[in-house]
């Protein structure tokens, strides 16, 4: 926290920063990615604002997704006011589903972003 505490004025942009805000979450948590939600509270949509990914096609792709509220978990959580830990994906396997079906590069491939 400190370190990205401290690059913050490095990043006077918002996208650069939410990527290195994404990257060094991605490293801290040893995730193929990371992403920053925002809520669209009008449209009742998730839209990813930031990305990181091991995967470059992904990133690239992730900030242009827009998600119902029902598609991830992250909606579950707005929606509830309730957090979550998700250790075992296959308890939320729909949800996950449907975003790496969106992030997938290639039609029918389907990768575990987590």
């Amino acid at each position: 926290m400190l370190r990205i505490s401290m690059a913050l004025p490095e990043y006077p942009e918002l996208p650069d920063l939410l990527y290195y805000i994404n990257s060094e979450v991605k490293s801290l948590l040893g995730t193929e990615g990371s992403l920053t939600i925002l809520h669209d509270e009008i449209k009742e949509e998730l839209i990813i604002l930031g990305a990181a990914y091991d995967d470059m096609d992904a990133e690239k792709k992730a900030g242009e997704i827009r998600f119902s509220m029902n598609q991830l978990v992250a909606g579950q959580v707005i929606q509830t006011g309730e957090p979550m830990i998700v250790n075992d994906t296959s308890t939320h396997r729909s949800l996950h589903d449907e975003r790496d079906r969106k992030l997938a590069t290639e039609p029918g491939t389907s990768r575990s972003y987590r």
